[in-house]
């Protein structure tokens, strides 16, 4: 990965994390383990509504 890659991705992952914290309830984000459930089944009901997204 290229530094400009490695800049565009860590843009689009705190991009992306701030949508799930926006949308993840409260209780879900006490401990690492809650949350990295949580972001598994935010990111798992994406790609089952876009299969695509993950080509």
């Amino acid at each position: 990965m290229t530094a400009e890659e490695s800049k565009i991705l860590q843009e689009h992952l705190q991009a992306a994390a701030a949508i799930l914290l926006k949308n993840t309830p409260k209780e879900q984000l006490k401990d690492f383990a809650s949350i990295e459930l949580a972001v598994r089944d935010h990111v798992s009901k994406s790609a089952r509504k876009n299969p695509t997204m993950l080509k």
